[in-house]
């Protein structure tokens, strides 16, 4: 192999990639351009560009954050003015390293891109030859393949066969299936196969004689043309079963399936066996289309001969002439003054060495025949595009801005050059998804609703509607709007939030009631279906069911449809229009919530009688509270809970829980049976398995004796809390029997100090003990009196001057009539803390600003004696009398 020629044809192609790249020229205007500086999540990037472009690949894009778009729909989208090389905006193949033969290596699975080149004026292919040396080992796959003009059609490849053959192919006989003999006579048994495209088959049937003379082998394509034949004489067919065969030479391209048959010359001396079982590709005859069995029919591909020179010659490639013209048509329009490149792809499939040489590409132009005997590497380049300096328009670009509430830098970027970089804000902002309907009936009221994404923490303000003729706006997200006329009309809506507003445009085609009806009752039975589609897979379908009656909707759909078929007035479509607008669709179904956690019931909700219920041989009347049952719960269960809902979504924007999920785990800490009460009818519960569960009144019980785990779903909205658990009555009452917890002392029950302290206890000892509460607890508060009358305003304010500036603020407030909430609101927003704000408010009236002053008491016992009448002093910090400090 030439080493040497091998580094000079990568070097040059690399010339040709490197000048490629120096070549290409961005131009940036002045002024470069302007991105708008504030945006919400989900917009794009919007501003203008000022570009120039000097043999740019279109390969370029325009780029953003994560996004980008391909420079020429880009250029395209802005409908600026721009020229291709080639003309076509494609892909174009170079080349480069002239030679008159080519030397290189391939290993399995690589490749080795060659051109042919014509220069001049093109008109057909006459001839395309040349040979090609491989020193490839003999293997059972093909070792070479050309794919010409790399459209991945391989147009030649190495099928020189050896002397050995490769592993039979049975085609779909099943070999471990059990076998039947069938009789073979001059009717041909024929198996599909597989063939490689080697040259030579070796093909044969396992068959035992009878008698009668020889056998025929037939190979067909996969149209059934008879390909080849071969006889197997009957000297080699012994009256045992064995394989027998005989040798074809055929031509076959590669992976094609075709037919290997069997048959007698004459008469009917032979057994063949065959199988049943599966799925079958066998036939009985060639020209039969059904497969009723497979046989013991087999093909062997020679191996492909160990690498030699083959000549590949004129009528080897002739398909692939009218390829190459039309490709020279559409890649350079017939006009090779520059020279066409006609690219092709040497690929390997073994390790080996090749060796191209004697080439001979034969072109007839307009003045003759012109031939040419050169090699080339090739590339394949971006085609390149030129541009004067234009304004683009950046939103065509279609450029998303992150998500999120943040500043940032938005950089536009053309391949790798910048091209302008401004900072912008960006803040999570709802948005309008959808408005429905967009096909309505004229002169009918409708009811449009606007499907909107909240954004964490931005509260939506209103909506303004204008249908064409005036703004009208909402507080919700629907209205109702009449159409006067017929005709196709813009819905502009804008969506007011605390973080900014958002518009979008909607086309909605007002049509007659008769029209609008069709297309209504189209639309409703399609979403049905779908929906019903989605429910019959659903898990919980049969109780979602008794929620949602599907085939009663569609019943209704069905009603509604015959009588929109015999109404012939506008009063009757209206009124048709009238319910079928209010006739509501489910449109999914989806888990719409998820808890987990312990099970608390309302215990204040389980009444006596159902307690009693569930404990039929509870013989004990004594008295019982609804805390004792609580009280029992906790200390004798421990429980774990999943529950899950699950809503329908209607078409006209509402939702409905129609499903309740429960998985529930239950220890019985000691071992004491109890009941599970469901307050449910058994009729609306679906269980994962029989818990032995049962009616009781409206409700549905189940005796648990151990540790269990529940899954069942209730159909509708039901909560937890309406699960209880409890014991019989006889447990709950011998636990706490005989002490009733009434306050009384009762010895005729047989409460005692011992088993009942809460209601037989000594009265001195609690009149000690509240003494003794009583005057710590007066302790106490006169030691925080103290300190809140010394510490307390001076802990609140560091500076006694901030106290001053708020009593002066409180008091311009009242001037200007503000209420005490608002005054509060407003401290609190200027970085004030409530406890702040109420002082200063208490000072500023002249209330008590710290704990009650006992001492007062004594102090206001003096005005019960007879005095002169005292002066009134003034509240320093009345800020009444407050000036300006």
């Amino acid at each position: 192999m030439n080493r040497k020629e091998e580094i000079i044809g990568i070097l040059a192609l690399l010339v040709i990639i490197l000048a490629g790249f120096a070549l290409a020229l961005v131009g940036v205007g002045n002024p470069a351009g302007n991105i708008d500086n504030s945006y919400s999540s989900g917009d794009v990037l919007t501003g203008w560009i000022n570009i120039s472009l000097s043999d740019e690949p279109v390969s370029s894009k325009i780029e953003a954050f994560d996004s980008s778009m391909p420079l020429l729909n880009f250029l395209d989208a802005n409908n600026a003015d721009y020229t291709c090389s080639p003309s076509n905006c494609e892909q174009a193949f170079s080349a480069a390293n002239e030679r008159t033969s080519a030397s290189f290596s391939l290993s399995s699975g690589s490749s080795k891109n060659l051109a042919l080149k014509f220069t001049g004026e093109f008109s057909l292919v006459d001839d395309i030859s040349f040979n090609l040396e491989t020193n490839s080992a003999e293997s059972c796959s093909t070792p070479l393949q050309i794919d010409f003009l790399n459209d991945g059609e391989i147009d030649w490849q190495y099928s020189e066969a050896g002397a050995d053959f490769c592993q039979a192919d049975y085609g779909c006989f099943n070999f471990s299936a059990s076998t039947q003999d069938f009789i073979v006579s001059t009717q041909q048994y024929c198996e599909k196969i597989n063939f490689s495209p080697v040259s030579r088959l070796r093909v044969g049937a396992y068959v035992k004689k009878t008698s009668g003379g020889s056998l025929t082998m037939s190979v067909y394509d996969s149209e059934k043309e008879l390909l080849s034949t071969c006889p197997i004489p009957a000297s080699e067919i012994t009256s045992s079963f064995k394989e027998v065969y005989c040798d074809v030479n055929v031509s076959i391209p590669s992976g094609q399936a075709g037919y290997v048959c069997v048959a007698t010359t004459s008469g009917a001396g032979y057994v063949i066996q065959g199988e049943t079982s599966g799925e079958n590709c066998g036939h009985y005859s060639i020209y039969s289309t059904t497969n009723n069995a497979d046989y013991r029919i087999f093909s062997k591909p020679a191996k492909y001969k160990q690498g030699s020179l083959v000549a590949i010659a004129n009528q080897t490639l002739s398909h692939v002439f009218l390829d190459i013209e039309n490709y020279i048509a559409d890649e350079y329009s017939n006009n090779c003054g520059e020279g066409c490149v006609i690219p092709f792809k040497v690929m390997g499939r073994t390790q080996q060495d090749v060796f191209l040489s004697n080439l001979q590409f034969k072109v007839i132009s307009s003045g003759g025949l012109i031939i040419s005997n050169k090699f080339y590497d090739t590339s394949r380049d971006s085609a390149k595009i030129t541009m004067p300096l234009t304004i683009l328009d950046i939103r065509e670009a279609n450029l998303e801005v992150p998500s999120g509430v943040n500043s940032t830098t938005a950089t536009v970027y053309l391949g790798n050059d910048k091209i302008l970089s401004e900072s912008i804000t960006v803040r999570r902002i709802s948005t309008i998804n959808k408005v429905y309907p967009l096909k309505v009936p004229v002169n009918f009221p409708v009811d449009f609703v606007a499907e909107i994404t909240n954004a964490p923490g931005d509260a939506i303000k209103s909506y303004s509607w204008d249908f064409g003729s005036g703004v009208k706006t909402t507080s919700s997200n629907t209205i109702s709007h009449t159409f006067s006329q017929k005709g196709n009309y813009t819905l502009n809506l804008k969506l007011v939030t605390a973080y900014g507003q958002k518009t979008k445009l909607f086309n909605i085609s007002v049509e007659s009631a008769k029209d609008a009806i069709n297309y209504t009752l189209n639309l409703k039975e399609e979403k049905l279906s779908e929906f019903k589609t989605e429910l019959d897979s659903h898990p919980l379908k049969s109780i979602i069911f008794k929620k949602i009656n599907v085939v009663s909707l569609q019943s209704k759909l069905e009603e509604l449809k015959l009588r929109y078929s015999i109404a012939d007035t506008e009063s009757e479509y209206t009124s048709l229009m009238a319910e079928i607008t209010s006739l509501k669709i489910p449109e999914s179904i989806e888990e719409s919530l998820s808890l987990s956690g312990k099970l608390v019931p309302d215990f204040g909700s389980l009444s006596v009688s159902e307690i009693q219920e569930a404990s039929p041989d509870s013989s004990s009347s004594g008295v019982y509270t609804q805390s004792l049952v609580e009280s029992w719960y906790f200390s004798n269960l421990d429980t774990s809970l999943i529950e899950k809902k699950y809503s329908i979504n209607y078409d006209d924007n509402t939702e409905e829980v129609v499903a309740s999920f429960f998985n529930l785990d239950v220890v019985l800490k000691n071992n004491v049976p109890v009941h599970l009460l469901i307050k449910s009818p058994i009729s609306s519960i679906e269980f994962s398995k029989n818990y032995n569960q049962k009616s009781q009144g409206s409700n549905t019980l189940i005796d648990l004796n151990s540790n269990s785990q529940l899954e069942f779903t209730i159909s509708g909205n039901f909560g937890y809390k309406e699960i209880f658990i409890f014991p019989d009555l006889n447990t709950l009452l011998l636990e706490v029997s005989p002490c009733n917890s009434n306050g009384k002392c009762e010895n005729e029950i047989g409460e005692t100090k011992q088993n009942c302290r809460e209601d037989c206890h000594s009265n001195l000892i609690l009149v000690f003990f509240i003494i003794l509460i009583i005057s710590a607890a007066f302790i106490a508060y006169l030691f925080l009196q103290q300190w809140y009358k010394i510490k307390y305003e001076t802990f609140l304010f560091k500076d006694r001057n901030y106290l001053f500036n708020l009593l002066n603020f409180i008091n311009n407030a009242y001037k200007q009539k503000f209420t005490e909430q608002q005054i509060k609101n407003k401290l609190n927003k200027a970085g004030w803390t409530n406890e702040q704000a109420v002082y200063a408010l208490k000072k500023y009236h002249g209330k008590e600003t710290g704990m009650f002053d006992m001492f007062n008491i004594l102090k206001n016992l003096d005005k019960f004696k007879p005095k002169h009448k005292p002066e009134i002093k003034r509240n320093i910090y009345n800020i009444k009398n407050f000036k300006s400090f």
